[in-house]
């Protein structure tokens, strides 16, 4: 029986372009954002409402703040309604810079990127080289902080490993 040829590598390279394309993507915007601010637009993406003694960055952080400080919900829905506007504001700015087609490309490459890392992370590894480049995403998660695929990458990983070992036992 001929073992099937490994997806992995191949998937590893798709998941190189999709991580060179949204590096692209985000310089691209990082310059755009660079040229605005030298033009006089603030087109800071912090949006923050002060909550009491808290800066709340999130509707959820506004809410547990606000109910922590013994806010009523009527106080607390109008600082949401601020955030709101707050955050309206700060999309409109940004638009109005002409940051949006780079904003769009950037969330498409980051797309690209993690549709890249679940097929990685679902296919099975069907040779030593392809659980080495699962376990190389693993060795780099614990260094740098998990992907999203994190727990999937290694559940699979795992599992190739295992089969693998089944199989050469044969």
């Amino acid at each position: 029986m001929s073992a099937r040829k490994d997806p992995i590598p191949r998937l590893y390279q798709l998941y190189k372009q999709a991580d060179e394309n949204y590096v692209t993507a985000y310089d691209a915007l990082d310059r755009a954002e660079v040229e605005a601010r030298k033009a006089g637009i603030n087109v800071s993406e912090l949006v923050t409402v002060a909550v009491g003694k808290y800066v709340c960055d999130n509707v959820p952080a506004i809410r547990s703040c606000g109910k922590e400080l013994g806010y009523s919900q009527d106080r607390i829905a109008k600082l949401i309604g601020q955030f709101r506007e707050r955050e309206r504001e700060m999309r409109e700015r940004r638009r109005a810079a002409g940051l949006a087609p780079f904003v769009r490309k950037k969330n498409a490459a980051y797309r690209e990127w993690r549709r890249a890392l679940a097929a990685v992370a679902k296919a099975r590894a069907t040779s030593l080289e392809g659980l080495v480049i699962k376990l190389g995403f693993i060795s780099r998660d614990a260094r740098l902080g998990p992907s999203p695929e994190a727990k999937n990458m290694a559940r699979s990983a795992l599992a190739d490993a295992i089969r693998l070992a089944r199989r050469s036992k044969r």
